[in-house]
């Protein structure tokens, strides 16, 4: 039986990513996935309101993308950027408006919707809490924060990255989940 994202709850979540760990990898950019369990509707995260609280795991969403996007050129562009720890050398949307620490982490997943347009979901994980209004002025799209961060992180983070993996679209990451 297939796993649906709309009846999966943090417990549900959290029993799939038990077991595993989130380490950092080398980028990798897959080629396009079919869709995947999660879509940008059940995908973990709420609105971020610029009164919230700091928060390391935050989302820049950008809907209705119609440019034509050279995978290629923006895969090598976000290893380059990853390895140099500058998002800078991303194209403009594909990173942040503002310079950010060196140790600020990106991943990235573009899927195409059914008006032809794309849909762009950027992970961007802080080296230190970053707070909402800050964050609200380094974003192309509309910022969001992770659910389920609080009450234990490390499991929240598998929760995330597991997410990330079942959206399908192209998945630009540097995280990975292996087992223990």
């Amino acid at each position: 039986m297939a796993l649906e994202a709309e009846n999966l709850t943090y417990d549900g979540l959290k029993d799939i990513v038990d077991g595993y760990l989130c380490r950092p990898c080398s980028p990798v950019v897959t080629p396009e996935l079919a869709r995947g369990t999660f879509d940008m509707t059940t995908f973990p995260m709420d609105e971020l309101r610029s009164t919230d609280n700091v928060s390391v795991h935050v989302f820049d969403i950008i809907w209705g993308f119609n440019d034509d996007i050279d995978m290629q050129e923006l895969g090598r562009l976000y290893k380059q950027a990853c390895e140099q720890g500058d998002l800078q050398l991303l194209p403009s949307r594909f990173g942040l408006k503002e310079r950010c620490p060196k140790e600020t982490k990106l991943q990235m997943v573009i899927c195409n919707c059914n008006d032809g347009s794309k849909v762009i979901l950027k992970h961007i994980m802080f080296p230190q809490k970053m707070k909402a209004c800050l964050f609200e002025k380094m974003v192309y799209g509309r910022p969001h924060r992770a659910k389920w961060m609080t009450g234990s992180p490390k499991t929240g983070r598998k929760v995330l990255q597991y997410c990330l993996e079942h959206l399908g679209g192209f998945v630009f990451t540097n995280a990975e989940l292996k087992s223990r």
